[in-house]
């Protein structure tokens, strides 16, 4: 396999004109199944390695975290590499809160803030390990996923967590099972987004082979729904990221089916917003500022999509 990102940390801008951008997405303006509609803005190549997160700062600029990768990058919608973190050790999954990095290092139960250079823990949930991290949806407070053990060892007795913390580190809420009839609420918890409603959206592994499904849980602590994929995709269903949007609408990856889902907040299919069709190929991470959508993907790449709901 060839290199992960190099040290010169420098996108390869491969896409900018209109011709260029159909022949590598494909005609992607698509107007029906409830007027919603994506065109491709551009594509960039960041090293040889997926895409593991991307936190977006405005409609042109987020922040990118190539996998097995200590670094965290800021580039443009054209791959200009605008500034660089170097947290000193790999790591999961990442935010940005009030300026600031939070981070989840691997095989960690801590929560660590990145500040001036300085790595800081906020917190530490060991025995668990740390997984998907977001912000609360009114941007004051952070939603951690937690596991018991690696993604190799997964079996009927695993259960994992969502904890909501503060950045003193303070639990102020646990979710673990339903109170409904009190039954585990996650296996593997990896990803998570908090929606309009406050519902948590997250990505809970099942098995060692990565089938998903994605559980949507009221602030009640309630399974709302749950969702595992179409019937008409022949292979596994492995959910690398989720968003939501302003309106209540849930965006998922699905990385082995070379496509991104739509779902209402009620848990309802909406569409396949882009596919393989489309010129998409193994999508893995998300970002949504506004109506532009980031989309990691294996190999480094690295898309940019203008969505419109009418």
């Amino acid at each position: 396999m060839s290199k992960r990102m190099s040290d010169e940390n420098v996108f390869n801008k491969e896409i900018t004109d209109e011709d260029a951008i159909n022949q590598r997405f494909g005609n992607i303006s698509i107007e029906n199944q409830g007027q919603l509609k994506v065109t491709g803005l551009s594509a960039t190549v960041f090293g040889t390695t997926t895409i593991n997160g991307i936190v977006a700062t405005s409609a042109d600029k987020a922040w990118i975290h190539a996998s097995g990768s200590s670094k965290c990058v800021l580039v443009d919608e054209n791959g200009k590499v605008d500034e660089e973190k170097e947290f000193g050790k790999n790591y999961i999954h990442f935010i940005i809160k009030d300026g600031f990095h939070v981070y989840t290092p691997v095989l960690s139960g801590s929560i660590v803030k990145y500040i001036d250079g300085e790595s800081t823990p906020v917190c530490s949930k060991s025995p668990h390990y740390a997984t998907g991290i977001c912000m609360t949806r009114d941007g004051s407070d952070v939603l951690v996923c937690l596991v018991q053990r690696t993604i190799l060892h997964i079996n009927d007795s695993t259960q994992g967590e969502v904890h909501h913390i503060d950045m003193a580190g303070n639990t102020i809420k646990t979710y673990t099972k339903d109170e409904k009839d009190q039954t585990k609420l996650f296996t593997f918890p990896d990803r998570i987004a908090q929606n309009v409603n406050l519902d948590l959206c997250v990505v809970d592994v099942l098995d060692i082979d990565f089938s998903c499904r994605v559980v949507v849980v009221t602030s009640d602590s309630t399974i709302r729904f749950t969702y595992q994929g179409r019937p008409e995709l022949d292979k596994t269903f492995f959910v690398g990221d989720i968003v939501c949007d302003s309106d209540g609408r849930i965006i998922l990856t699905d990385l082995y089916n070379h496509s991104i889902h739509v779902l209402s907040s009620e848990g309802d299919f909406m569409k396949f917003l882009i596919t393989a069709d489309d010129g998409l190929t193994g999508p893995y991470s998300l970002a949504l500022y506004d109506k532009t959508l980031w989309v990691g993907c294996k190999a480094g790449v690295v898309k940019l999509y203008k969505l419109k709901f009418d």
